[in-house]
């Protein structure tokens, strides 16, 4: 479920705004249950058109729950049509000196402890030609500030909540990473087999989106849908 700080839950289908659709910058709290403990962000600076300081940057803050941490990655998005290249720009805020250039930083803190942030610019990283995602596990709670300059980069931001330790064991809960046994990471199991990375990438092997794994997980769920098939394999096996 998606958070607003002090406010009711709201729904959170599909594709979100980095930039929000009212330039909003309170704490958004996204929960480490169900399918929203994974946020996709568009990178579209015309969402914030309503904030006055959207003309060139926008702001947004979310916290994961005690124990949980986000694992974050830029996501290339599929060039299509006018979507090709880095030098687009959304015309109504685009600045007088605009350039190619979008940096984005996340900072994060754990315990009122400020740490290291990450800073990276999907525009040069789109023109630079290369197919690479950077990705970081970062900390509990998050401030993004994006100075888009009224470019819109072919990358969305991928926000996965991400378990550490006892909590992966909790019911619910697809280990990514294990160690004698012992899960060390983890999501919501309803993550897995969505078509998008959620856990971190093991060398060339992401966890939740195993093939082997996922032709099973499909398959036990056509059987729990249609019960009449299970009936069906018995007798053929028999």
């Amino acid at each position: 479920m998606f958070l607003r700080a002090g406010a009711e839950p709201v729904a959170a289908a599909g594709l979100l705004s980095l930039c929000g659709e009212s330039g909003e910058t309170s704490e958004q709290y996204v929960s480490d249950k169900g399918s929203t403990s994974s946020l996709l962000l568009a990178l579209r600076p015309e969402h914030g058109k309503a904030s006055p300081s959207a003309a060139t940057s926008c702001k947004r803050q979310f916290r994961a729950p005690d124990a949980y941490n986000f694992f974050v990655r830029m996501q290339r998005v599929p060039a299509t049509g006018s979507r090709s290249s880095a030098s687009r720009k959304y015309n109504g805020n685009k600045s007088s000196n605009s350039t190619h250039s979008c940096p984005l930083t996340i900072s994060q803190s754990a315990n009122g402890e400020v740490l290291p942030s990450w800073r990276l610019d999907p525009c040069l990283l789109e023109a630079s030609g290369k197919q690479e995602e950077p990705m970081r596990l970062l900390q509990g709670k998050l401030n993004i500030v994006w100075n888009h300059d009224g470019n819109a980069p072919n990358y969305r931001l991928q926000i996965t909540v991400v378990g550490q330790g006892a909590v992966c064991l909790e019911r619910g809960k697809h280990s990514c990473l294990e160690y004698v046994g012992m899960p060390l990471l983890c999501i919501a199991r309803e993550l897995i087999c969505d078509g998008l990375p959620n856990c971190p990438p093991l060398g060339t092997d992401v966890s939740d989106e195993n093939e082997a794994m996922c032709a099973k997980h499909r398959q036990q769920e056509y059987s729990v849908s249609n019960p009449g098939f299970l009936v069906w394999r018995r007798i053929c096996a028999d």
